[in-house]
């Protein structure tokens, strides 16, 4: 069993200021570390690398000396899992995840298997590619083949000479999603449409599929979890966008229901993609949701939709709400990674000008040489620093979890103040930290602490971020469902509505609410179609300002008759 915290260090899931949740610890430490900062002796022995803790002894078993031992006690407090295991002794995350994500997946119900064949293997690193498809229980695909290509690589190919400005035509592609168009508008969009037509409609197929795995593979030696590579996000992006042009171009053609059935595939798309492992998956969905959105306000203008219409997709948009759970995503695949993580820095074996935390974006014990570094690790209590973190995780999953949405925010803003303070403690105290060991038992615990705090200031996921992506993603699904209604309202009375509650209950059973506030959507008609927006992660009502306005605000403003979008011409 790992070793019981000193009294009040830690204590449930909470931290107290000894536990190094604060400055005080520090500030006191490196007062007195400046007088041993001085000592000559000090220096001497922390030059030969010698600490006061606990200096490794040679072994006598010439078998040990071949195998470094375990730095750290396997439970579920430290480690979490404690199989599968490394030759080293660790444990394997990577086949971990591995194994409780295949479970029950089968080439024939993954939707990631047919996602190859709309692509092609390309996005696939070459070095991990053979292990990648073996795990998904298929043959890597060929090279070449007629596979959907980015509209950029598509224009590339054609070679138009050197007189095309192909930042514009990339700006096509914006145009396409965004709004109806012809082929007369943008004839090299829709050739690109016309050269993906086998790959789109293998596409439709992919979305129904029920399974969403995507095998972790890496070629790293360190930081296996960290260096696992995504390639679906970029690959199921091109296939979001690509459906959505095609779906303007429908709409161009007064093909209502073929631009539906292609934005709703994004939908779809975007529900599967956010069954994957890790947080950036969940922000991928939203990134296919956000497209799909842009196609459904100009479906709903454009469209004159019937009421039948209008009821039919809500109820088909209600099958492919999003369930994105970051919070789930924290409690398994990121506490997996940063654990991974930690037990890759107990055997690293130094923590100067080549230390692995150079790989994590900081190294404080960089300036201090790897002559002091290579007695970090020896001076390190592991488990305190692993118990620390996984504690730290749960504070945040806590706060994640709680339903009322101001005491949630509250809750995680006080966690990333907490980080960002851990942040600036360990870069201000670290030249005398390094020190803390040869002070004794008491120096090393510190030490430990301190080491907690840097792991966590480097290694906690930006959960902030993504649960305000994912409040803004449900927020822009319930107002589509309010935008269809708007769509079939406007067919009935030749104009919208002045209120929103003018919608209940001929056209909508209740409103949706503002996932950031659980209040209503603010609304109001104007001279040529109305104005409806979220307040924001804020909560604040800003006018419908939004981050590009002056000044700026925090609101998601939609407005009817659409915005031109930037690359229209």
């Amino acid at each position: 069993m790992p070793p019981t915290p000193p009294a009040g260090t830690i204590t449930g899931t909470n931290f107290s200021p000894t536990a190094f949740q604060g400055p005080d610890v520090v500030a006191a430490s490196s007062r007195t570390l400046r007088y041993l900062f001085l000592a000559p002796t000090i220096l001497l022995i922390a030059t030969a690398g010698r600490i006061h803790a606990a200096e490794p002894q040679p072994p006598t078993n010439p078998a040990a000396a071949a195998k470094p031992p375990v730095n750290v006690t396997l439970s579920k407090e430290t480690t979490r899992i404690t199989e599968p295991l490394t030759a080293e002794g660790y444990p394997d995350y990577v086949e971990y995840l591995n194994r409780q994500l295949s479970q029950g997946v089968t080439p024939q119900n993954n939707a990631v298997v047919l996602l190859w064949r709309v692509v092609g293997p390309k996005e696939v690193p070459a070095t991990v590619r053979a292990e990648y498809f073996h795990r998904l229980g298929v043959a890597v695909p060929p090279e070449k083949g007629n596979y959907l290509l980015d509209f950029d690589d598509y224009v590339k190919s054609q070679q138009l000479g050197n007189n095309i400005k192909y930042s514009e035509l990339i700006d096509q592609e914006t145009d396409g999603y965004s709004r109806p168009w012809r082929e007369k508008q943008f004839p090299l969009l829709a050739s690109w449409l016309a050269a993906s037509e086998r790959p789109l409609n293998l596409a439709t197929q992919l979305i129904e599929r029920p399974r969403y795995y995507e095998p972790q593979v890496t070629n790293a030696k360190s930081f296996r979890m960290i260096a696992a590579f995504l390639p679906s996000a970029q690959a199921s992006r091109m296939i979001g966008r690509a459906l959505c042009v095609r779906a303007m171009l429908r709409l161009g053609h007064h093909d209502v229901e073929g631009a539906w059935a292609d934005l709703l595939a994004t939908r779809r798309l975007a529900r599967l993609v956010g069954k994957g492992t890790w947080l950036i998956d969940g922000l991928v969905a939203i990134a296919l949701d956000t497209l799909a959105s842009n196609g459904e306000t100009s479906l709903v203008h454009y469209g004159n939709l019937t009421l039948e219409q209008s009821k039919r997709f809500r109820r088909q948009l209600a099958a492919a709400e999003p369930a994105l759970d970051f919070t789930g995503r924290l409690d398994n695949s990121e506490r997996l990674m940063m654990l991974d993580s930690v037990c890759d820095l107990t055997r690293a074996g130094t923590f100067g000008s080549t230390s692995p935390l150079d790989g994590l974006g900081y190294n404080p014990f960089q300036a201090a040489g790897s002559s002091v570094g290579s007695a970090v690790n020896i001076a390190t209590d592991w488990n305190l620093v692993l118990i620390a973190n996984n504690r730290f995780f749960d504070q945040m999953i806590a706060a994640a979890r709680i339903k009322d949405s101001k005491a949630r925010k509250a809750a995680l803003a006080s966690t990333d103040a907490r980080i960002k303070q851990l942040s600036e403690c360990v870069r201000t105290t670290a030249p005398t930290a390094v020190f803390l060991p040869l002070t004794g038992k008491p120096g090393r615990e510190l030490f430990s602490r301190y080491m907690s705090g840097l792991t966590i200031s480097l290694l906690m996921p930006g959960l902030t971020v993504a649960l305000s992506a994912e409040d803004r993603d449900t927020t822009f699904f319930r107002r589509t469902e309010i935008l269809l209604a708007l769509g079939a309202y406007r067919t009935d009375h030749n104009e919208y509505p002045q209120r929103l509650d003018q919608l209940v209950p001929g056209y909508l059973s209740k409103l949706p609410r503002d996932a950031f506030t659980d209040a209503e959507f603010r609304y109001e008609r104007t001279k040529d179609g109305f104005r409806i927006y979220s307040v924001g992660s804020n909560g604040e009502d800003e006018g419908g300002r939004g981050y590009n306005d002056e000044p700026a605000g925090d609101d998601w403003l939609l407005e009817m008759p659409p915005r031109e979008p930037k690359g229209s011409r």
